[in-house]
């Protein structure tokens, strides 16, 4: 399963969303949007500007969404 978290600098829900993923034994791909201005852009474009932005197979969220979380959780628990 790829997970990306769009994450920025001193960012503590961020951390939050990366500890949890961690924790739960999940791979993902960071990208953090003050050292990428493409990738800023490109959620930019797509109206997001708030960080965290978690996409994942079967859905994304922003901030830090228990529920999401949970979801992601579980589709890594399943593979």
């Amino acid at each position: 399963m790829e997970v990306t978290v769009y994450s920025k600098n001193n960012c503590g829900k961020c951390s939050f969303v990366k500890n949890n993923l961690k924790q739960f034994g999940v791979d993902f791909k960071e990208i953090n949007v003050d050292e990428d201005d493409k990738e800023r852009a490109k959620l930019n474009a797509k109206g997001i500007s708030s960080m965290p932005y978690v996409e994942y197979e079967g859905g994304s969220f922003t901030g830090v969404d228990i529920i999401g979380l949970k979801a992601i959780k579980e589709l890594a628990n399943d593979l």
